[in-house]
């Protein structure tokens, strides 16, 4: 049976499974005791799969995601040359980057899908602004409402050298990693054992990156990053449709020269 996450801010307030977007919707304001209170309600169906839902009266918006979860993935590998098709799980994240209604819609939807394809304990999405450093779109996990909308000087952290250097790297071990910044450590009270940072590219500009911190199980590996690499790709192909110009990257880091892990 299909599952629905309900939204608000980016973040998944109620999960539950229903035949269809429509019994899952009335469920989820039932629930909020906002279903006989509604007067005129308009639901729109994004090509994503996602639903817009405004009570044209009150003003209340609700934002219905189908939800992925590991348990609906196998064990995904990258696939091995471009002409290898990417695994189903990465083509419906894809399609609904994408299609996403807005850009932080589009953020947001990057991120929790970069978690599934590497499922970590929380996360991150940092936009690059020109002139502002590093600004925390959205964040997951237990300690993610600390840092959402938080900023960062350029270049600061595993984020800043993932931005500067305009290339993806996993550390599977930051205790004695010099580029971990551990204030964000001291404020959220979260202990970081290992990070994957890939870079949301597209057109010759930069625009920040997706961060995953703690692998649920095991250590992050070269698949993993592959796939999320691909997802920020889309991701950046859809700022840039958005108007959005990021800034431009100081260094483009070839492959075979991705920072050391």
């Amino acid at each position: 049976m299909p599952r629905f996450a309900l939204k608000m801010n980016g973040v998944a307030v109620r999960e539950l499974t229903a035949d269809t977007w429509l019994a899952a919707l009335g469920a989820f304001m039932e629930a909020e005791g906002a279903l006989a209170a509604a007067r005129r309600l308009r639901c729109e169906l994004l090509d994503s799969g996602e639903v817009i839902a405004l009570d044209e009266v009150s003003g209340r918006t609700w934002r219905l995601v189908p939800a992925l979860t590991p348990q609906d993935l196998p064990s995904l590998r990258a696939p091995a040359s471009p002409d290898e098709p990417a695994p189903p799980a990465l083509m419906e994240g894809m399609g609904r980057v994408q299609h996403a209604a807005t850009a932080v819609i589009a953020w947001e939807l990057a991120l929790e899908i970069s978690g599934l394809l590497a499922p970590s304990e929380c996360g991150a999405a940092v936009q690059a602004t020109p002139h502002q450093g590093l600004f925390f779109v959205s964040a997951t996990g237990p300690h993610g409402g600390k840092l959402r909308a938080a900023r960062l000087p350029p270049g600061t952290g595993f984020v800043g050298v993932c931005v500067e250097q305009c290339a993806g790297f996993i550390v599977n071990n930051v205790s004695e990693d010099q580029r971990h910044y551990k204030p964000v450590d001291q404020e959220t009270g979260y202990r970081t054992r290992a990070v994957l940072c890939a870079p949301v590219v597209a057109e010759g500009y930069i625009f920040g990156c997706l961060e995953l911190v703690n692998p649920v199980a095991g250590a992050y590996n070269a698949d993993q990053l592959a796939l999320v690499e691909r997802l920020c790709a889309v991701l950046g192909q859809r700022l840039y449709r958005a108007g959005i110009r990021g800034k431009r990257p100081a260094v483009a880091v070839a492959t075979g020269e991705r920072p050391r892990a």
